[in-house]
């Protein structure tokens, strides 16, 4: 989060930290829940599938 707020003040592009939160920091906590749901759905395909 800190290199992608130098990131963000380099390219032009300031946020503060409640901006960040809601445009990236929200994708970096949908990944592990997607990543987590397709590890469930793959360990369970025989079950889902009958």
């Amino acid at each position: 989060m800190v290199l992608d707020q130098f990131y963000y003040n380099a390219v032009g592009l300031p946020m503060n930290f409640i901006e960040y939160m809601l445009n990236v920091g929200l994708i970096y906590l949908v990944y592990p829940i997607i990543i987590g749901f397709m590890g469930f759905v793959f360990d369970n395909i025989d079950t889902i599938i009958k």
